[in-house]
């Protein structure tokens, strides 16, 4: 005979119990595959399709079918420049069908995203503002975190976005497309605008276009940018009998580029570094548009081992405009190096002021030389859709123009990356730059050496430092991948220095200033300086810390 199986009688409670540990376990699985998903939006490309779309003062809707437009993004791409190339690319196909209208502009555009044919959803705020979003990424798991795509979309990495424009913005009163062949597959009616007043225009009813079926409240988007023409010739300052320019000392074709703006501000008080972005793209690069690399050409500066320079105007100052010569980097290496290098400059321009003070303490006339700092920017030009950028890569180091004409003198070295060189006695310039040297190996306990000093000097003579160059010891636990081409490292600072200590015994700034006997007292918790009046112990104290921030204290007589 058979047995029968054995089983267990289990209490309706103990059901119950099992059941819910099972539905809370699923859905603790639940939640952490969605946020695998939601991460995994942010890896991967993402296809992004756009219309134009048309909104009458009546509130009636219409869709161009002919500007429908797709392109697949990379999830890191920036937010803006994805929608600017659709806008670009949709309003080609719309003024080669429809010409003699006003030009659509980025600031008359409402992004809505596209649901149905009768439902979309205004996203507008996702642009500007506290909500707004940076990459294209972001936005998809946005949209998914919203339920905007289905899921259908979001296995396919898509969405579909109308781009609404005013009728009475862009139409001319002339054309009527409302009963054009072909051109209204998707026409439809929104629900009225819950103003009182008619939809008159984009800019006066404030963003206010609202989806079908219940979407969020509208919200001002004031602070998207207005980009205009990405290649505007610009006609030349006022000029001479000669031709010449009376107000620039070169005067070349320009385009005009919109760039978003940053700069870093040296902290004297702690030596630390800050770095400002703010623009929006709404700063204006005016930039040489003939860029071959001929001497005889006024929109080329020159080019070094590693770097090209062009001319260009920015906020009606003149600039020297330089990028890495090696047109295949990539972007994210480009801007690691332009803001490795002003960084630099601006950290030696606050080691400038460190070692004047030092020098005014000590009552010491230190010849005049300053490091171009001032007025010194990074720039990120936002390419408008439909173009082609001339320059190799978006990112470019903009620094003041130094004097040019019959009387420029060629630059002139004080230092080099791996040698310190010995000045003539009667050489004071060079001498108190190659004292600033050894000042900034002493002012940083020991933890770097400012390289490669070179200038030219301005329109009043004083000598103006650029691109300088510097070596660094490895702090602990870090790679030492983390250096940039011109960092050579701790043994390049013992070599420089090791070269230099016998030039510093004739160096008349080094020994005014007393170099040799300095003393570097880390900042506390508090900020304040450490110091101490035992030599003794203010040696001991003076022992380079892992706080980058030095103060100066005193010298050990």
């Amino acid at each position: 005979m058979g047995h029968k199986p054995r089983t267990t009688p289990i209490s309706g409670s103990s059901v119950n119990t099992n059941l819910e540990a099972a539905n809370k376990a699923n859905q603790v699985k639940a939640e952490r595959r969605h946020k695998h998903e939601l991460t995994d939006t942010i890896a991967t490309n993402i296809k992004i399709s756009a219309a134009l779309w048309q909104l009458d003062e009546g509130g009636k809707s219409k869709e161009f079918v002919i500007t429908r437009v797709g392109e697949l993004f990379q999830a890191k791409e920036v937010l803006l420049t994805a929608f600017l190339k659709l806008l670009g690319r949709a309003k080609a196909h719309f003024n080669q069908k429809y010409p003699g209208n006003q030009d659509i502009k980025w600031d008359m555009i409402t992004v809505a995203f596209h649901k149905s044919a009768s439902a979309y959803e205004n996203i507008s705020h996702l642009f500007s503002g506290k909500e707004k979003l940076r990459t294209v990424g972001e936005l998809f798991a946005e949209c998914i975190k919203q339920r905007h795509v289905k899921p259908a979309q979001a296995n396919n990495r898509e969405m579909h976005f109308r781009l609404i424009f005013s009728k009475s913005d862009v139409i001319r009163e002339a054309y009527d497309y409302d009963d054009d062949e072909g051109e209204s597959a998707y026409l439809e009616r929104s629900r009225p605008l819950k103003s009182k007043s008619k939809l008159a225009s984009k800019r006066k009813r404030n963003d206010s276009v609202a989806s079908a079926p219940a979407s969020r409240p509208s919200r001002p988007r004031s602070s998207i940018p207005t980009l205009r023409s990405g290649y505007m010739t610009l006609t030349s300052a006022t000029t001479g009998s000669s031709g010449r320019s009376k107000k620039w000392s070169r005067d070349p074709e320009l385009y005009t580029y919109h760039f978003v703006k940053s700069t870093l501000t040296y902290n004297l008080l702690t030596c630390q570094k800050t770095l400002d972005t703010f623009g929006e793209g709404t700063l204006r690069l005016e930039l040489s548009a003939d860029l071959r690399c001929e001497a005889k050409n006024e929109g080329y500066l020159g080019r070094g081992s590693s770097k090209i320079a062009f001319y260009g105007r920015i906020e009606g100052q003149e600039y020297a405009i330089t990028q890495p010569l090696d047109p295949h980097l990539d972007e994210y290496e480009v801007q690691k190096i332009l803001q490795a290098e002003a960084e630099l400059l601006c950290e030696c321009d606050g080691f400038k002021w460190h070692f004047d003070d030092h020098a005014k303490n000590e009552d010491v006339t230190l010849p005049p030389f300053y490091f171009n700092q001032k007025g010194a920017m990074m720039g990120t030009i936002i390419q408008v859709p439909g173009s082609v950028l001339p320059l190799a890569h978006t990112h470019f180091l903009a620094t003041p123009l130094l004097p040019e004409g019959e009387h420029l003198s060629k630059i002139r070295k004080f230092t080099g990356n791996d040698i310190f060189g010995v000045p003539d006695v009667a050489d004071y310039l060079t001498q108190a730059i190659q004292a600033f040297a050894h000042f900034s190996h002493e002012f940083s306990c020991g933890k770097l050496i400012f390289c490669d000093l070179q200038g030219i000097p301005d329109s009043d003579g004083v000598m103006c430092l650029i691109d300088p160059q510097v070596h660094t010891k490895t702090p602990p636990g870090r790679q030492q991948s983390h250096r940039m081409y011109w960092d050579q490292g701790e043994k390049h600072i013992d070599r420089l220095m090791k070269e230099h200590a016998s030039a510093c015994k004739s160096n008349k700034f080094c020994n005014a200033l007393r170099l040799r006997e300095l003393i570097i007292a880390p900042y506390d918790e508090e900020g304040a300086a450490s110091t101490s009046a035992n030599p003794g112990t203010a040696a001991e104290e003076a022992k380079p810390k892992t706080d980058s921030r030095f103060h100066l204290s005193h010298i050990v007589t």
